[in-house]
């Protein structure tokens, strides 16, 4: 093989779409929000965020989890600050809770982020990105 091969092309230009996206979500603010599990559709998120940006990365679950532990280390990485957002009553929201997170943000999948989201002020004009990458773009304006 004399160069890179045509998958490699295709995913490098996927790459650089993505990270032109998520810089159209976050360029009107200095600080981004960042919810990460530490799987790996959240450090493709993480990875996206431009450098210069002020970040705070929030989980979910107890401390002691063990993706709990790789969001830390890969906030650590990125020089974020790091927030553990745990209430297990969020796990099985309650009907209202569930049809005003539904309403709010069109998805259906955010339970495993309803710790996050129901943490994280939404009235600061910062966006909030989930690191899930067939979920949604959260911001102050949803």
């Amino acid at each position: 093989m004399t160069g890179p091969s045509p998958d490699s092309l295709e995913v490098g230009k996927y790459w650089e779409a993505y990270k032109k996206e998520v810089q159209y979500c976050v360029n009107y603010s200095e600080k981004v929000n960042i919810a990460l599990s530490g799987g790996i559709d959240s450090r493709i998120v993480l990875g996206a965020i431009p450098a210069e940006k002020e970040l705070n990365c929030y989980t979910y679950g107890e401390s002691g989890n063990y993706e709990t532990k790789i969001a830390a280390k890969l906030c650590s990485l990125k020089k974020g600050s790091f927030h553990v957002c745990s209430n297990p009553e969020l796990y099985f929201p309650d009907p209202k809770t569930f049809r005003r997170k539904v309403v709010e943000t069109e998805g259906v999948e955010l339970c495993s982020w309803l710790e996050i989201t129901e943490s994280v002020d939404s009235k600061r004009e910062e966006p909030l990105l989930l690191g899930e990458l067939c979920e949604a773009f959260l911001s102050a304006e949803h």
